[in-house]
């Protein structure tokens, strides 16, 4: 069973299927040839991303670090359904309470 180091130096054994469903950490299985260190990844997202599903997030914003790791590890599926999850969040509004709800500045328009 390969073996994941999180950031926070948290180790997970995982099943091949699992690799097999990240496309850049199976190539860095293939690579390092030991336990593959996940720099952009922390113990707590991790766990989330075995679990294999979405949870409800209250704030779309909090989203965005399990996106990160997901982009990171390459694994599409769940990627796409965060993706969905915040097309949904955001659908009917305008833009400026999308930029309200994920604390972005109004552009200054160019002169």
């Amino acid at each position: 069973m390969p073996t994941l180091v999180t950031n926070d130096g948290r180790e997970f054994s995982v099943d091949q299927a699992f690799v097999e469903a990240c496309s850049t950490l199976k190539m860095f299985a293939e690579e390092v040839g030991g336990p593959v260190p996940l720099p952009n990844v922390d113990a707590a997202t991790l766990e989330m991303i075995l679990k294999g599903t979405v949870p409800k997030f209250d704030d779309p914003r909090e989203i965005f670090p399990l996106m990160n790791a997901l982009d990171f590890l390459g694994y599409e599926s769940l990627l796409d359904e965060c993706a969905h999850r915040v097309a949904e969040a955001i659908r009917g509004l305008g833009a400026d309470k999308i930029r309200e709800i994920f604390g972005l500045e109004k552009p200054v328009p160019k002169l």
